[in-house]
């Protein structure tokens, strides 16, 4: 079985990618509920393939939360079909939108889910995965109050940042960072398509090298601070250069659609801004913890005989722009 799994995984693969093009080159929508629901059976066999029994736990608990999502997106087109009225049809159609993607406060199976998963499962449910359903978001908002997408943008980016410090796990921690990423995406589809796509590709540009290397170099401990233990210090200074990007650090890649989403809301909603900036704070610490253990795992430290000046260095390096703001 595992041989026959090997030889169609690239035909489910392929129909994986072809569903996102179809759902995005229709303008009817059981057509994008049709490639919503391909895109959903390419993945869970790819999800099986590994052969592992916990990710045979997350496929089936992913098809479940899916499968209940795509239930009431069916019983709503069917209400519409028949005239029949709902109340809050389109809030409803929304949060279930956002339960597919494992936004908050829709979430608690993201980071369980991708505890499961291989390395490069992981990268694709964190981001290829959730192209459809942000697609079809795009067309939603403009239904939608502005102040509940405002709200629902905060939500994600503080529960994002602060759902990521109690992970000692690397995986779970991925994916509470993916939940801030999708703030920002949420945030930029208010202001431009072309913004998310930028953003969205910018994030994925940054999140593949960090699970190729996490997957070339056979990273199976769970702990965040063990996964880098076998890797070579040109590998950690790679992936933490991608951290820092995936923080948005300047002058990194992920700097950019940030600061062109903040310079397009700093006149329209600075207290938004406020709690992105908050959000990305809180993810930006939890990076530095993993680059900076990767960074002092590099050097051959006597613990009986520690080094004390470079104690003080470190120190004083990570302070000194503090001392700026307590100015």
């Amino acid at each position: 079985m595992l041989i026959s799994m090997k030889l169609y995984k690239p035909i489910m693969f392929f129909f994986l990618i072809f569903s996102i093009f179809l759902a995005m080159s229709s303008n009817i929508w059981f057509l994008m509920w049709m490639s919503m629901e391909i895109n959903l059976l390419m993945f869970i066999p790819i999800m099986l393939s590994s052969n592992s029994n916990y990710e045979t736990e997350a496929a089936i608990k992913y098809f479940l939360i899916q499968a209940t999502a795509s239930i009431i997106i069916m019983f709503l087109f069917m209400m519409n079909f028949y005239k029949t009225f709902i109340p809050n049809m389109n809030i409803i159609f929304f949060f279930t939108l956002m339960m597919k993607l494992g936004m908050a406060p829709c979430h608690l199976w993201f980071p369980q889910i991708m505890n499961c998963l291989t390395w490069m499962n992981c990268f694709i449910l964190s981001s290829i995965q959730k192209i459809i359903p942000l697609y079809l978001i795009s067309f939603m908002l403009l239904a939608l109050n502005l102040y509940s997408v405002l709200l629902l943008v905060s939500i994600n980016s503080l529960v994002g940042g602060w759902g990521g410090l109690n992970q000692t796990q690397m995986r779970p921690l991925l994916a509470y960072s993916s939940i801030n990423h999708l703030a920002w995406m949420l945030a930029s589809l208010s202001v431009s398509l072309l913004l998310t796509l930028m953003y969205f590709i910018s994030y994925m540009i940054m999140n593949l090298p960090i699970f190729y290397n996490l997957f070339y170099n056979n990273s199976k401990s769970l702990f965040k601070y063990n996964v880098f233990s076998s890797m070579s210090y040109d590998s950690k200074l790679f992936l933490s250069m991608n951290f820092l990007s995936l923080g948005g650090m300047p002058p990194f890649l992920g700097f950019l659609p940030k600061w062109m989403l903040i310079s397009s809301f700093s006149a329209k909603a600075p207290f938004l801004i406020i709690i992105l900036i908050m959000g990305s704070l809180m993810s930006m610490f939890y990076y530095l913890s993993i680059v900076m253990n990767m960074m002092l795992s590099s050097f051959n430290i006597n613990m009986n005989k520690f080094n004390l000046s470079l104690l003080y260095s470190t120190l004083s390096f990570f302070s000194f722009p503090f001392m700026f703001m307590i100015l």
